[in-house]
């Protein structure tokens, strides 16, 4: 039997969505930008999904954030009402961050007994 863990230990990564010739359609920003408006059809808050371009998602998060018509950087969670955010590059730097952070206990882990610490 499997046991769980911290979501980080399996996949940690950042999908940046663009476009291209035989991109796949979870990385292709036209596909993601269909699939996200439709699904945030009908919600009540202040952004309308229409107005919204998905362009960035950590892999383990169903959260997307997007780019609005005024071409700000705005954090779409399914859990909390749209947030505008800082710039595109703090976003960026604090995902590498934690990314860093993750691959260095995944090292210290390497160097140690094949013990999981939640097992």
């Amino acid at each position: 039997m499997h046991q769980g863990g911290p979501a980080w230990y399996f996949s940690p990564g950042l999908l940046f969505f663009g476009m291209g010739e035989e991109i796949p359609d979870w990385l292709d920003i036209e596909h993601q930008t269909r699939t996200f408006r439709a699904e945030w059809v009908g919600h009540a808050d202040a952004i309308d999904p229409a107005a919204l371009v998905p362009f960035f998602q950590d892999i383990n998060d169903a959260d997307r954030v997007c780019f609005d018509q005024s071409h700000r950087v705005v954090s779409r969670a399914h859990d909390a009402a749209p947030e505008h955010l800082d710039s595109i590059f703090s976003l960026i730097l604090d995902r590498i961050a934690a990314l860093c952070e993750c691959k260095q206990i995944m090292n210290e882990w390497d160097r140690k007994p094949a013990t999981l610490p939640w097992t």
